[in-house]
């Protein structure tokens, strides 16, 4: 359990960075 949790955290922050990225690229396209 201890073990898989930080990498649940690194996959978390991943997705954030990568909705970051996709937000960014629609106000660029609008």
């Amino acid at each position: 359990m201890h073990e898989t949790f930080p990498d649940k955290l690194k996959e978390g922050t991943r997705f954030k960075k990568l909705a970051r990225i996709n937000l960014i690229g629609l106000v660029f396209l609008y």
